[in-house]
């Protein structure tokens, strides 16, 4: 990159060497309030209480009282805007700041050359005219030579004290556009790259088709399963299905065409079929009780069957009630249902019966046909027991 004054002057970082120009723009417009505020308070009490002055002194105490008011309110400004950033309120204090130095110019370059004047009418009259001594007239001159010395002087520091708090500002400015410039971009990025549109450009070919899909949530076309998944014969697909190969629920679709980890695939899974292996995976309920088995292809059998039923029999009512049909017809119907769970069984399950308990006797409770011990028999079981 070319070396540029304009950068070297205006896009630093740091002023005085190694203070960081955020603490020189604080420092700047703090003491901005101070100096500004107490001349605006002198310039609009002189205005209010001298009353002999001439309209021109008058109009340019007016004048400074205004502009040391304006560079007060900038001082404010500019001492929020250093501690917010806010960028507004920085420009605006630049923009006061180079406006009263360049006045500040305009008025040091006046008030030189009507010191310039007095000097001369001075010299000539309390010097030529007053003192006779040549070493005593020398020395008068000298005096005022070195009042128009320590004006020059501090003009100078003056001046050059707020042109480089100018450019204090203005480094600090432009380092605050720069960072939002920065943050407003990295927000661009990371908008654009969640902002996901279809790319307009091709990818292995030049036809619609083929070209670069965008990622699935800013996608036109959302796969559907059920819709795209169909059986040959239908526009858009030329693929050929084995009749005798059927879908293995449990086998892992894995991706047979393209890297498997790369930006320019979609979101359709295909599978590893050897007859055509873009063939997107079928949806889930072929893996249960049809084989390849589809709503569509269910209903386009069924309609089938119904074409074939009436042409064997045109003058079949096309409702049929269940209670008509006889025990083999229902069987075989109940056996064609294809269901997650499999074909429901023919016959009704056998019921077990419950076992049958035979109740004990109570003690209180004898039944007829057992006899009662007698009283020798009970006798003869006692002496036993002893």
């Amino acid at each position: 990159m070319p070396f540029s004054y304009r950068d070297w002057i205006f896009g630093g970082k740091v002023f005085c060497c190694c203070l960081p120009v955020r603490f020189g723009v604080i420092s700047m417009s703090a003491l901005g309030i101070l100096v500004a505020g107490l001349l605006s308070i002198v310039l609009w009490f002189e205005v209010s209480a001298m009353a002999n002055m001439t309209p021109g002194e008058k109009a340019a105490f007016v004048i400074a009282g205004i502009i040391e008011t304006l560079l007060f309110i900038g001082s404010i400004l500019g001492f929020v805007g250093a501690i917010v950033r806010k960028q507004l309120f920085l420009q605006t204090y630049a923009y006061f700041l180079y406006v009263h130095f360049f006045l500040n110019v305009g008025a040091a370059a006046y008030l030189f050359v009507m010191l310039g004047k007095f000097q001369d009418n001075a010299s000539r009259v309390a010097c030529d005219e007053t003192i006779t001594d040549g070493g005593a007239r020398e020395d008068c001159q000298g005096l005022l030579r070195v009042t128009t010395t320590v004006y020059i002087v501090i003009a100078s520091v003056v001046l050059f004290l707020e042109g480089y708090g100018a450019i204090i500002i203005t480094r600090y400015l432009n380092l605050v556009k720069k960072e939002k410039r920065m943050l407003r971009e990295s927000k661009r990025h990371t908008d654009s790259a969640f902002s996901l549109q279809p790319l307009t450009r091709s990818f292995y070919g030049t036809s619609n088709d083929s070209r670069i899909y965008s990622p699935l949530n800013q996608q036109e076309h959302v796969y559907d399963p059920y819709l795209d998944a169909q059986l040959p014969g239908r526009p858009g697909h030329s693929r050929q299905v084995s009749e005798g190969q059927e879908f293995d629920p449990y086998r892992e679709a894995v991706r047979s065409a393209g890297p498997s980890h790369s930006r320019f695939t979609t979101d359709q899974t295909f599978v590893d079929a050897p007859e055509d292996p873009f063939r997107p995976a079928p949806p889930i309920e072929a893996g249960y009780g049809g084989g390849f088995w589809t709503h569509r292809d269910i209903s386009e059998e069924e309609k089938g069957r119904l074409s074939r039923t009436e042409s064997e029999n045109p003058e079949a009512s096309i409702v049929i009630r269940v209670e008509d049909l006889s025990d083999d017809e229902r069987a075989r119907r109940r056996s064609e249902i294809k269901t997650p769970y499999g074909p429901p069984p023919s016959e009704e399950p056998e019921i077990d019966t419950l076992p049958q308990y035979v109740a004990f006797p109570s003690p209180t409770h004898t039944p007829e046909s057992i006899p009662m011990p007698t009283k020798q028999q009970s006798e003869d079981d006692g002496n036993l027991l002893r």
